[in-house]
């Protein structure tokens, strides 16, 4: 019989008084995804680096689960970083990129048309609609 590896240990500064408590990984995905005690500003440190604490959502495994991906965007030759799904939709509502500006996707690991992205799905065409309904008054 193979020997047992320990389970891994998260530290999570949770609470008012910001108290230290340890969670497995599965305890750590249920206060994530159960009770909402962590969320992406919950202090978080990861096994490997049980000192260093900083926002879950800066960590790369939950950036997807919290929408907090960098996104490298990539106009007229020049990248630029939005900091989340919320900052690349507000790109995509003020029109400052377009469905065919090219958008670096980690997940798939290249260059897609940001219209294709499903973070950004119905953020081109929420102006449009905006600009209708103001005409209708």
């Amino acid at each position: 019989m193979l020997p047992t590896r320990p389970e891994s240990i998260w530290h999570a500064k949770v609470g008012k008084s910001g108290g230290v408590t340890a969670y497995t990984f599965d305890q750590l995905m249920k206060a994530i995804h159960e009770s909402g005690e962590v969320n992406s500003h919950t202090p978080l440190s990861v096994p490997a680096n049980p000192n260093v604490f900083k926002p879950a959502g800066e960590w790369p495994a939950f950036q997807k689960k919290f929408g907090t991906t960098p996104w490298k965007v990539r106009i007229n030759g020049a990248e630029y970083i939005a900091r989340g799904n919320v900052e690349l939709r507000e790109w995509a509502g003020s029109k400052r990129i377009a469905p065919d500006t090219e958008i670096f996707d980690d997940y798939q690991e290249e260059w897609v048309k940001a219209g294709s992205l499903t973070e950004l799905k119905g953020a081109f065409n929420a102006g449009c609609l905006g600009s209708f309904l103001l005409g209708l008054r």
